[in-house]
C-alpha cells in the first residue's frame, strides 16, 4: 500500500495532471488520464525491472532514454489528437 501511494502521488498523479493539460489543450485526445498514466508508468518500469532482474544491473543512460521515447511514442500513437488544431 505504502509502495502504491508513493508511486501514485510522486509520478502517476503528476503524469495525469500533465496528460489532462495536453487533453485540455487538444493535443491529444480525451481519454482516462488516470489510466493512461498508469499504463505509461507500467511500460517503463516493466521494462526496466525486467532488465534488472535478467542481467542484475540497471539500464545504462542511452537504454534509458530509448524505452522512455519508445513508451512515448507508443503512448502519443494511441492518444495523437484528431481534432484540427488553430496554427
Amino acid at each position: 500500500a505504502a509502495y502504491d501511494a508513493a508511486l501514485t502521488g510522486r509520478i502517476i498523479a503528476p503524469l495525469k495532471a500533465l496528460i489532462d493539460t495536453w487533453i485540455g489543450r487538444g493535443q491529444i485526445d480525451r481519454h482516462v488520464s488516470d489510466h493512461s498514466a498508469r499504463q505509461l508508468v507500467a511500460i517503463v518500469m516493466g521494462q526496466v525491472q525486467q532488465h534488472a532482474i535478467m542481467t542484475g544491473s540497471g539500464l545504462k543512460r542511452e537504454q534509458s532514454v530509448t524505452c522512455a521515447q519508445a513508451a512515448a511514442d507508443m503512448f502519443l500513437g494511441g492518444h495523437a489528437s484528431t481534432v484540427e488544431q488553430d496554427v
